[in-house]
């Protein structure tokens, strides 16, 4: 769950008590709908890594190329799924009040976190496939090591625009993270707030 308006959220003890369900319900429709449009796009790009994968090795049907699909097959499904996991946790928004709302959107924002974690960390393991899948489908009459091929790839000039466009993503990636990481701080001093409200009404004349 992410890209809420915050002062739409601190709006919700500064309003008057009957706007506050629909408020809360709002974010939640509109958190709901989020997850969706992230599965869906993390669908519809691992059809197509592994439709263009099968592609590939129907056009190179080399035993390394074949397994370098398998791998990066197993890999894309396991990542998905994973993402999807985290996404399921995520959904479960209590809008029964202002406090239960506040509580399972800081669980919300945890999990969000952890998800942008789980992603930076499998990039590196996605890339490295993928990239032995690539030198994989080459012709190379040197018959070099694995390595060798990816590092003689890498450095032409097709590979060092892939390169680029995947430094960028890394750097989205991150983003991502801190942008999830504040978000989690935020909804945490959002609680301790109303918190620290709901105590001084309570301490009141």
């Amino acid at each position: 769950m992410s890209g809420f308006d915050f002062d739409d959220i601190v709006a919700l003890w500064k309003e008057p008590e009957a706007g506050d369900q629909a408020m809360i319900q709002a974010l939640a429709k509109k958190a709901r709908r989020q997850a969706r449009l992230i599965g869906y796009l993390d669908a519809a790009l691992a059809v197509i890594v592994v439709v263009a994968v099968l592609f590939g090795t129907i056009m190179k049907p080399t035993p390394a190329a074949a397994a370098a699909a398998v791998m990066v097959t197993a890999l894309i499904f396991w990542i998905t799924w994973k993402r999807r996991s985290f996404r399921q946790m995520s959904r479960s928004l209590d809008t029964t009040g202002r406090q239960a709302f506040l509580e399972s959107s800081i669980r919300s924002a945890t999990v969000n976190l952890r998800r942008a974690t789980f992603t930076l960390a499998t990039f590196g393991p996605a890339i490295l496939f993928g990239l032995f899948y690539r030198v994989s489908t080459r012709d190379d009459p040197e018959f070099r090591h694995p390595i060798e091929s990816v590092v003689a790839w890498i450095t032409t000039p097709r590979g060092i625009l892939v390169m680029v466009v995947l430094a960028l993503l890394f750097a989205w990636g991150i983003r991502s993270w801190l942008r999830a990481k504040a978000e989690l701080r935020r909804w945490r001093e959002l609680r301790d707030a109303y918190d620290e409200e709901a105590a001084g009404t309570l301490d009141g004349p």
